[in-house]
Parts: structure tokens; C-alpha cells; sequence
């Protein structure tokens, strides 16, 4: 899956995916610089269902739904 982030400053990011239980199946942590940029997040062993994607910077975070078919 291709992450596209785009960072008011260069950071570290955690993105955790977790699924509907809460349990965390992925968690990976990502350098960033200011600006744009694509990362790959593999989801390859993930069952189809529905996770939650959250991306923390340590001061602010993003969240999103994801459907794996």
C-alpha cells in the first residue's frame, strides 16, 4: 500500500494499522522530510477486513479507515 504524507517538517512517523478488535497488526516508523513524500506500507499478510491506519508524529496524528479485499 503507497502512504503519500506530507509533513510540515521533517519528523519520525509511526503509523500503526490495527484491526477492528484494536490489536495492532502493523506499526512502522517512517523519516520524513517537509513536503510530500511516498512510502510503502506492506499489507501483504493482513486478512481481508477492515483496519484502522493511524499516523502519529508525537504532536499531532491522522487517521483512516482501510478495506483489504
Amino acid at each position: 500500500m503507497n502512504l503519500t504524507i506530507n509533513a510540515a517538517k521533517q519528523t519520525t512517523l509511526t503509523v500503526n494499522v490495527y484491526d477492528l478488535t484494536g490489536r495492532i497488526v502493523i506499526s512502522k516508523n517512517f523519516s520524513v522530510g517537509q513536503g510530500a513524500s511516498s512510502h510503502v506500507l506492506d499489507i501483504t499478510n493482513l486478512s481481508s477486513g477492515t483496519y484502522v491506519i493511524k499516523a502519529n508524529d508525537g504532536n499531532s496524528f491522522a487517521t483512516s479507515k482501510m478495506v483489504r479485499y
